[in-house]
């Protein structure tokens, strides 16, 4: 387990804390000139938003880390002060010398999962190794286990602000309450196989779990190499015309590999769906500039692609388990008090 001295973590937190930013407002309104022609700042920013999210969630997570064990340190050593101990005798008598050895059967269990890494080594030559990482996986156990008594016991409270980016919510049908503590703007595209997995894995835990707290909206991000995708996002928005937009969304999520326009009108008949109208609507492409609105704002916010999500404007990006979502959605709806 490591154990991060108080010095070196303040040392830290306060290096980054200091980093010298680059203002882009300090910046002038045409970067460079190539002959006659202009690159402009906002040009540049949209270039490199991709790149700029991650440095600011990485500035972010570094924080957050040396927070928590600044904190963490803090309420273990006030601990040991109670029992009159110091730090390096609380460790020693409260978890290393409460870890136990592991039994015949984990081992064997451990080795047989992971042989393939283990490169070619027998269970007895890989026996050391493996018992050192239950013993440090037991150890943890208790460390976050004994953390989890002491901050239900002392009132502990972060006000670090992670990185969030201004998102619209866009043009189309928003799942959920208005008053939902908790936002989620979602870049996909139908014919994503990823988009799919979220759709129908985390998303729907999330529609079901947070439901009346969390409010969803779905933003067009076609892919230019699926080739029925656009058509797709239409459709989707056609049904919404008429009142069945998350209901044709579902179809799309649930037949990716049928998502030609003849398709597209068979699923507004089943829908039962004015037809007439519908079809006019998807063969004029009514839609298709909406869409590429979205698209273009979403590349402009560091979507490289799909599906990108904003929790209240926190970047998550890939199809995530629900549990990813669950964290930030939870810290999310501590912070607003729900």
């Amino acid at each position: 387990m490591k154990r991060t001295t108080t010095a070196f973590v303040i040392a830290t937190l306060a290096c980054l804390v200091c980093l010298p930013g680059l203002s882009l407002a300090d910046q002038p309104s045409i970067l460079a000139k190539v002959g006659e022609k202009s690159i402009t700042k906002d040009e540049v920013y949209n270039a490199a938003a991709a790149k700029l999210a991650e440095i600011r969630q990485a500035e972010y997570e570094a924080l957050n880390n040396a927070l928590n064990e600044m904190v963490d340190r803090m309420l273990l050593t006030a601990e040991a002060e109670r029992l009159g101990l110091s730090l390096d005798e609380y460790f020693k008598k409260h978890i290393e010398e409460k870890v136990t050895a592991p039994s015949d059967e984990e081992v064997n269990s451990f080795y047989e999962r992971y042989k393939s890494r283990l490169r070619g080594q027998t269970l007895e030559a890989a026996r050391p190794q493996i018992v050192d990482r239950l013993k440090q996986v037991a150890a943890q156990g208790i460390y976050k286990k004994i953390m989890t008594d002491l901050k239900a016991k002392t009132k502990v409270s972060l006000f670090l602000e992670p990185p969030r980016t201004k998102v619209g919510l866009g043009d189309f049908p928003v799942w959920g309450s208005e008053s939902a503590k908790v936002t989620i703007v979602e870049f996909s595209d139908y014919q994503c196989p990823y988009c799919s997995r979220a759709e129908t894995q985390a998303i729907a835990q999330i529609k079901d779990k947070y439901k009346g707290k969390v409010r969803i909206a779905f933003r067009n991000y076609p892919l230019p190499f699926h080739n029925n995708a656009q058509k797709a996002h239409e459709a989707a928005a056609c049904a919404g015309d008429q009142g069945k937009f998350w209901e044709m969304h579902e179809k799309l999520f649930a037949n990716q590999n049928a998502l030609g326009v003849e398709q597209l009108k068979a699923y507004a008949v089943e829908l039962a769906l004015d037809s007439e109208k519908f079809n006019s609507c998807l063969d004029s492409g009514k839609f298709a500039d909406a869409i590429a609105k979205d698209a273009k704002e979403g590349a402009a916010l560091g979507v490289q692609g799909t599906p990108a999500f904003f929790i209240n404007g926190r970047f998550l990006s890939g199809a995530q388990p629900f549990s990813a979502f669950a964290a930030i959605i939870d810290e999310e709806l501590a912070r607003s008090g729900s």
